[in-house]
């Protein structure tokens, strides 16, 4: 194995600690440390300054012990342990983490391999960048000058490769403003990205679900799912605006604000949707569609504004509706219980996500015929098109993961985990958002009041970000 150190590195280290580079030493050093004496090792890194203890690790059992070389955190494993006694090691393995945003790519790693002959530079499922050098010691130990002058050297390495690993990593960058709809504290919740704090939270109405913002940014519409308004708040305070009385027991809950201003949204009480269009005094013009359904719980408006499309829970249908008033509304049942719903920016293909049956299907937004089917992770209840327009993800609850579809083969490309299936009822995964970029994806965890912000690309979870109780609908501005 190229990360064990070999004869003549050894040897050449040797020579070095036996010279003028070797640290100095307290008169009560151990003459030798070795993976088989963990106090030794204790002992000789004391006293050369380190402030060095034996820790256990929770979650398997085994030691290590963690130093501060020059502001960086070594650890020090201990490996080839014999199954019956595990203190019984044979090897010291120093051990260096990074923890980027965005993880390194395959080159850049075979690179810093390339340079750095006698450490060993991978990644791990999280995506981080770790970095390792062995030292097999077995029963006779190695001389303590010689292990401090291989931890000297271990970190020369890890400064190197500190350079790569941190160049490019975009966490600086992130900005823009994540609104989040609580539905449980009945609150709005306003979050800085660029820092992940909650700037702002103020009371809404009850049970507040879907968000949508206005094209010039200025407002958030939110569905009061609860009761029968869609209220408006500005974006810069979450001052209430106005709200849009929609009827008798209208539960609004999808909706969209189009880029000529006009609102859409679902009444599942109703039956129907609604189009708002507001004048500048905020006196609001409504006309109303029916679905003719059950449930009909989330939508997509094509962007000419002429056809609006539902997922109709309760019935178990998808609905199509001319918003022209020319032709009846045209409802399919698709798999069950679908939920999700997005069209694709090209307008072409409508998907669907069934939560019941554990499938996407791509849909001719026109006959509505179904085109494509692609199972999925276990509860698919939300679907989105990335805004690029390659790739569908769905949020799958029961597996708190996301389930990533090539839209031009519809094949599934990979499985993002953001949780896990163990984690998946406390999490609680709904509602997902992409940012406009196409590089980041935010899922709502109602259940433990987060919103987790993933990397497209890695699939790593970046960052948790707290909110209010049961944070669910999202509305993002650059």
């Amino acid at each position: 194995m190229k990360w064990l150190i070999g004869k003549g590195i050894f040897a050449a280290l040797a020579l070095l600690a036996s010279g003028s580079s070797a640290q100095t030493l307290a008169n009560d050093a151990p003459e030798t440390v070795s993976a088989r004496d963990a106090a030794s090792l204790v002992a000789a890194l004391t006293s050369a300054g380190y402030d060095a203890q034996i820790q256990r690790i929770a979650e398997t059992g085994e030691i290590e012990i963690e130093i501060d070389v020059d502001g960086d955190i070594v650890a020090i494993l201990f490996s080839d342990c014999d199954e019956a006694v595990p203190e019984f090691c044979d090897t010291l393995v120093l051990s260096s983490a990074f923890a980027r945003n965005i993880p390194i790519s395959d080159a850049q790693i075979r690179a810093a391999n390339r340079d750095h002959k006698y450490v060993s530079i991978w990644r791990d499922d999280e995506g981080d960048s770790v970095v390792q050098w062995a030292i097999l010691t077995h029963d006779s130990g190695i001389a303590t000058p010689l292990f401090l002058e291989i931890l000297r050297r271990y970190s020369s390495v890890t400064d190197d490769f500190a350079e790569i690993a941190w160049e490019g990593d975009t966490q600086s960058s992130v900005s823009g403003t994540l609104f989040v709809a609580n539905k449980r504290g009945n609150t709005l919740s306003k979050i800085d990205l660029a820092t992940g704090e909650e700037v702002l939270r103020k009371d809404s109405c009850t049970n507040p679900h879907e968000l949508a913002t206005s094209p010039d940014g200025e407002f958030v519409a939110l569905g009061c799912y609860g009761g029968t308004t869609i209220d408006i708040f500005s974006a810069a305070d979450l001052g209430k605006v106005v709200s849009v009385e929609l009827g008798e027991n209208a539960r609004p809950h999808g909706l969209v604000w189009m880029p000529d201003g006009t609102i859409y949204a679902t009444a599942e009480g109703r039956r129907s949707i609604f189009r708002v269009e507001i004048s500048g005094d905020w006196e609001p013009n409504l006309a109303e569609f029916p679905t003719g359904k059950e449930g009909s719980h989330m939508l997509a408006v094509a962007p000419d504004e002429k056809t609006a499309w539902t997922t109709d829970l309760s019935s178990k249908t998808v609905t199509r509706i001319d918003l022209t008033g020319k032709q009846e509304p045209l409802s399919i049942t698709v798999g069950e219980e679908p939920e999700g719903i997005d069209l694709s920016p090209d307008g072409k293909t409508l998907w669907i996500s069934a939560r019941g049956s554990d499938q996407a299907f791509a849909l001719d937004p026109v006959t509505m015929g179904v085109r494509e089917t692609v199972k999925t992770g276990r509860f698919p209840l939300r679907l989105l098109v990335r805004p690029q327009g390659d790739v569908a993800i769905t949020s799958d609850l029961a597996d708190g993961a996301l389930t990533v579809i090539d839209v031009a083969s519809a094949k599934v490309e990979r499985s993002i985990a953001v949780s896990s299936p163990q984690e998946a009822e406390k999490r609680q995964q709904v509602t997902i958002l992409w940012s406009k970029d196409g590089t980041r994806i935010y899922v709502a965890e109602t259940g433990s009041d987060t919103i987790a912000e993933v990397d497209y690309e890695s699939g790593k979870v970046l960052r948790r970000i707290n909110v209010g109780k049961g944070g669910d609908g999202l509305a993002i501005l650059p």
